[in-house]
């Protein structure tokens, strides 16, 4: 797996918060533009049901790729992206 490329820090009149750091990996704050959001919106969608928004995170894989439905209803335990067997979920709450 390739690194994930840097970018430099855009604030937009915000200062950074969480600055700690025990220096293993750099921290990089990434404005976006609204429109750029918006655009984000197609990737956060379940990839199952492609209505709501996925909220699950896969581990050991960490997709974050199914909305809390779609992954009670997963017949086999494995990443719908990626065929991983899923160990253990992470679930973000709105």
């Amino acid at each position: 797996m390739s690194p994930l490329p840097l970018y430099e820090p855009q604030y937009f009149g915000q200062e950074p918060i969480g600055t700690e750091n025990d220096g293993d990996m750099p921290i990089v704050y990434v404005g976006r533009q609204n429109e750029e959001v918006e655009n984000m919106r197609e990737i956060i969608v379940c990839v199952t049901c492609l209505n709501e928004e996925s909220n699950v995170v896969l581990r050991p894989c960490n997709h974050t790729c199914l909305c809390g439905a779609c992954y009670e209803g997963l017949t086999r335990l494995v990443c719908p992206l990626c065929r991983e067997p899923i160990r253990e979920i992470v679930v973000f709450l709105s």
